[in-house]
Formats: C-alpha cells, structure tokens, sequence
C-alpha cells in the first residue's frame, strides 16, 4: 500500500483498507472474510463507478479524463488492491477448510466401515 494512495482515504475507508493487512486478518475465521470480502468489493464498485461516471461525464471517455481523475482513480486502486489480498486469504481458509472436512469424512467413513465388519464378524459367529 503506497502512503500517498491511502492519503486519499476517508478515515473510515482508510480503518477499511487497514483490516484488509496480513496481520489484521490471521485471526478472523472464514466467515469474517468472506463479510470483509463483500465490504471490500463494494466499496471498490463505488469508488471505480464514480470514477468511471465523472470521467465519462465530463470528457466524453475516461481515456481522455485520465488525468483530470487521477485521484479517484487511485483511490478505485487501493481497495483493488485490498481485495486482491482479501480474496488471496479467503481462498487459502476455503482450502484449509475443504481438506479438513474432507479428512473428518474420510474418518467417519473408516469408522464406520470398521463397524460394518465388526457386525458382520459378529453375526457369522451366531
């Protein structure tokens, strides 16, 4: 994150964009990243639309705009960026999770596998 694109940030988009740090996010479970997750694309949506409309306003495309618009343009970056992150890590807990379910279904399928032999090794006996 460059000091000068979060300069751009209203407090409460800046403590936003800060929760989105490996640090801040190593504790929150899957659920709590998917909600930062959703936070995060939507106020990327907003920034980059408003860009998007101003520019397209008032030039007539946004290529001819670009500079004019700069700073709403950095601003649609940074939380591109932070959800960039987000999506890294919400991905990495889907996959630790997947493999841990899938694990606890194989075991409960070995289980219950030994107890079908078990039954069926009891009722030959009979």
């Amino acid at each position: 994150m460059d000091k000068s694109q979060l300069a751009l940030l209203t407090d409460e988009e800046y403590m936003l964009v800060l929760e989105t740090t490996d640090k801040a996010m190593s504790d929150l479970g899957e659920d709590q990243v998917a909600d930062l997750h959703r936070l995060i694309r939507r106020a990327r949506n907003q920034c980059s639309g408003k860009y998007r409309r101003r520019a397209a306003q008032r030039a007539g495309s946004r290529g001819k705009a670009s500079k004019k618009y700069q700073r709403a343009r950095d601003r649609a970056e940074v939380f591109e960026d932070a959800l960039a992150r987000v999506s890294h890590r919400l991905s990495v807990l889907a996959k630790e999770n997947a493999a841990a379910l899938r694990a606890e279904r194989q075991a409960g399928a070995k289980a219950g596998a030994s107890k079908a032999k078990d039954k069926a090794a009891r009722s030959k006996k009979r």
